[in-house]
């Protein structure tokens, strides 16, 4: 718990223990500390991670890329379906309605939608939004996408051992002694 007296400014969720407590509102709507954090979680979702950069410079190669070896595959296949090369496959794909431009842009399409790097354009923001998100409803506040790609480095998190996170009553948990106090207490 952090003692308040006469003067000291509290916050939304303020825990008045004993007493009476008058307070006067010094912000509202948007500049209240809850508007800050709502703001805070949108800015984190809206934010690009470095892996973004990353992804969004691949795609700008790799999107031209798969739409030309599209092309190139439409090509090639109706060249061989027009020469009667392929008639024996054409025929167990598309059976009766074995039109040699259907039988092209059949795999025509099918090489742009598996080599397409549209998943990794859209699944990186996602993964942010989602990221941030959650940790919100959780009481987690994410400042950022390049904040939440550098989380898996965390090998400690430290918290004030006054129960306040648990419970919302202040309450000690654990104690030690350190120095000369020590030998006074235990007498």
């Amino acid at each position: 718990a952090v003692p308040k007296t006469m003067g000291d400014k509290v916050i939304g969720g303020t825990i008045n223990q004993t007493g009476m407590l008058y307070m006067k509102a010094t912000r509202i709507g948007s500049e209240t500390g809850l508007a800050q954090i709502i703001r805070l979680v949108e800015q984190a979702q809206t934010e690009k991670a470095p892996i973004q950069g990353l992804a969004d410079r691949v795609s700008s190669f790799f999107v031209p890329l798969v739409v030309a070896l599209g092309v190139l595959t439409f090509f090639v296949w109706i060249g061989l379906a027009t020469s009667g090369v392929v008639d024996s496959y054409m025929d167990d794909i598309m059976g009766s309605h074995n039109s040699p431009f259907q039988f092209a842009l059949t795999f025509t399409i099918a090489v742009i939608v598996i080599a397409c790097p549209c998943a990794l354009g859209l699944a990186t923001p996602t993964a942010v939004m989602v990221g941030t998100g959650i940790g919100a409803q959780n009481g987690i506040l994410i400042k950022g996408g390049s904040q939440l790609e550098m989380a898996h480095k965390i090998s400690a998190v430290l918290f004030a051992t006054t129960g306040t996170l648990t419970t919302g009553k202040p309450t000690v948990t654990e104690w030690d002694i350190f120095g000369e106090v020590s030998a006074h207490i235990h007498q």
